[in-house]
């Protein structure tokens, strides 16, 4: 009887790995408390919360995070730079609706919650709920829970949704490059019709590759130039005593 129960309790837990991410499951997942009114005014205040709204975007970026909704609206968290994060609303197609930029210390993620959209900000421990307008209704902090790692890097991290039986996950094209690039540039969509691109940062990864590439060859020809005028100036000197 006693290995029967444990047969039975190793079998839940065998069902419970098998069952594919949906939407509503990211919303359940880490232990929040709400902050008080005064604190939530506070915060709303500042600058570095404040979320603006943008409607036209041509240049995707690499994906840090992404999430799908029960309606299969794509939301994709990525970096305009060093400080800024961009929040991207894309349609079951890939077509871009709506975004947000805000300003970002640290890392972040984005969950769907409803009709709103779930800012994670790592490092503060904040969940900013906002609407489609880029207002915040709502602030919860995260607790420091012994499984918030294990679902952040499980679950929010995770590369593959599934919703309706349709499977969207990031990518670079191949299980092999996937392995080899930390950044993942893609999202695709995976139906009974076939797999199709949704989300597609590839042009904005060439032209950075493009970039370190300039400066991987014009940095040594500088410093070169540098060092051969700097022999030059000290054997005039020479001369010159």
């Amino acid at each position: 009887m006693k290995h029967m129960k444990w047969l039975i309790v190793l079998i839940a837990v065998m069902l419970l790995v098998g069952i594919p991410l949906t939407a509503s499951a990211l919303d359940a997942g880490l232990e929040t408390e709400p902050v008080s009114e005064e604190e939530m005014a506070e915060l709303i205040a500042r600058k570095a919360n404040k979320f603006t709204k943008f409607t036209s975007y041509s240049s995707p970026r690499v994906i840090k995070c992404f999430d799908v909704r029960e309606d299969h609206m794509i939301v994709v968290g990525s970096m305009k730079d060093a400080t800024t994060a961009i929040i991207a609303v894309y349609d079951r197609d890939g077509v871009f609706q709506y975004g947000f930029e805000t300003e970002i210390y640290g890392s972040f993620r984005v969950m769907w919650s409803g009709n709103d959209i779930v800012f994670y900000a790592i490092r503060s421990s904040l969940l900013l709920k906002i609407n489609e307008d880029g207002k915040i209704t709502d602030i919860r902090r995260v607790l420091s829970t012994t499984g918030k790692s294990v679902y952040d890097q499980k679950v929010l991290l995770s590369k593959k949704r599934e919703v309706d039986g349709v499977t969207y996950r990031m990518t670079n094209g191949s299980v092999f490059a996937d392995l080899l690039r930390g950044s993942l540039k893609k999202i695709t969509r995976t139906d009974a019709q076939g797999t199709s691109v949704v989300y597609d940062a590839s042009g904005h990864q060439r032209l950075r590759i493009v970039n370190v590439a300039v400066v991987a060859v014009l940095a040594p020809a500088f410093i070169a130039v540098c060092v051969v005028a700097n022999v030059k100036k000290m054997r005039a000197q020479r001369k010159m005593r």
